[in-house]
């Protein structure tokens, strides 16, 4: 529990880094198996194209040797042609004592052909001494090389040489007891030499094949090994991927869905502490943050609320005694009408009365100090009449102003 919770809460950049570090150390692993398998192939060609030059160069030496041989016979095949018979058996019979005249009877093609013979030998030993330096710088733990370069090289001196000599002083007997005894045992030693050498190259190329095929398949055991680790660890990735950044990543979306929509009622927890849990605790504080926000402005709107219902019940109470208002105000105007008709109805009757008081006047003046009296009194009535029109006047513009207050 505590390892799954160690990769929890490792960083998304330090899991990347390591899985690239993996795989940066299988890419050196495979290139490293590579230059090593490249290093044992290579060896071990280098050991069969050596074994191949070896063996080149000897059979040019060898070559060398039967060109030797092949002038050496060509050589005495015409020293016998060209010399007289009996002179040829009396050498025989008698030996050396007949060698300087058989010397003398050496024939200028004879002489021609052992010199082509010395030249292949001189130049079978520059060979000998190149297959000699080869050979030197191969491994040879059971001496085969130095065998054959021993058996070569006494061949040569001790098998070769003496014909070349024999053959130029005439001695054609000794030339062939010599051959038929010394020279071929020591080419017999020398092809011995060469059939141990010839199975210690074929052994060791067939050793070197199997070294090869073992390692081929040690190498691709390796490869495919290392491809089986590389897809193990590519699915561990994907896996680890998935389920420590995809799925908090898909469930951080839907969270951001779920607040988008305003749902802000479930709780975001936070389950690690790398870049994901960094991602989900910021998500929490935008959450809460909202939800403060969300809930200050449900606040403000319901004191918004409560205020528009008391200033929606003030209206209407306003609303309502302002009809009452404006009825009373139309009772008002309506009295004040009437009483207006009233006042215009005394002033008519003061009118009249003025008028009548007019004529009784005229009459009053006939009628001395008693008239004088009511002619006072109804000038003091007139003096009121007057003040009356005037308070009529001022009702009269009361109730216009009231009919236009109450429209």
């Amino acid at each position: 529990m505590r390892k799954f919770k160690f990769f929890t809460n490792m960083k998304i950049r330090s899991s990347l880094i390591l899985v690239l570090v993996f795989f940066l150390m299988m890419l050196l692993a495979g290139a490293a198996l590579g230059v090593l398998s490249l290093q044992a192939n290579h060896k071990a060609l280098d050991k069969i194209v050596m074994n191949q030059r070896l063996g080149a160069s000897l059979y040019s030496v060898i070559d060398n040797y039967k060109n030797v041989q092949t002038i050496l016979g060509r050589a005495v095949t015409s020293y016998m042609v060209n010399s007289d018979q009996q002179s040829y058996a009396i050498a025989s019979e008698w030996g050396g004592m007949g060698g300087n005249s058989a010397a003398s009877a050496l024939s200028d093609e004879s002489r021609a052909l052992i010199e082509e013979a010395r030249q292949q030998y001189d130049q079978s030993l520059v060979r000998f001494a190149g297959y000699r330096e080869m050979a030197a710088k191969a491994l040879d733990p059971e001496k085969r090389y130095a065998r054959v370069i021993d058996g070569y090289q006494t061949l040569m001196e001790g098998g070769v040489l003496p014909l070349l000599d024999l053959l130029t002083q005439g001695k054609v007997a000794e030339y062939h007891e010599f051959l038929g005894g010394t020279t071929l045992f020591l080419e017999e030693d020398l092809y011995s030499a060469l059939g141990s050498l010839e199975s210690y190259q074929k052994d060791l190329i067939d050793r070197t094949y199997q070294s090869e095929d073992e390692h081929y398949t040690l190498v691709l055991q390796l490869v495919g090994a290392a491809m089986a680790v590389c897809v193990l660890i590519a699915l561990l990735t994907y896996m680890f991927l998935g389920r420590m950044v995809l799925r908090p990543l898909r469930e951080a979306g839907r969270h951001f869905d779920r607040i988008a929509n305003g749902d802000l009622t479930q709780r975001v927890e936070v389950r690690s502490h790398n870049e994901i849990g960094v991602l989900y605790e910021a998500l929490r504080r935008m959450q809460e943050s909202l939800t403060r926000t969300v809930s200050t402005v449900r606040e403000g709107v319901e004191e918004i609320t409560l205020g528009s219902r008391e200033i929606f019940m003030g209206n209407t109470d306003l609303s309502s005694r302002t009809e009452q208002q404006a009825a009373s105000l139309q009772e008002t105007a309506a009295s004040m009408e009437q009483l207006a008709s009233t006042v215009r109805m005394n002033t008519d009757n003061a009118l009249q009365a003025d008028a009548l008081a007019k004529g009784a006047s005229d009459v009053a003046e006939r009628g001395g100090q008693a008239v004088s009296m009511v002619v006072n009194t109804m000038g003091e009535i007139s003096a009121s009449s007057h003040k009356m029109a005037e308070i009529v006047g001022v009702i009269d513009g009361i109730a216009f102003q009231t009919n236009i207050l109450a429209l």
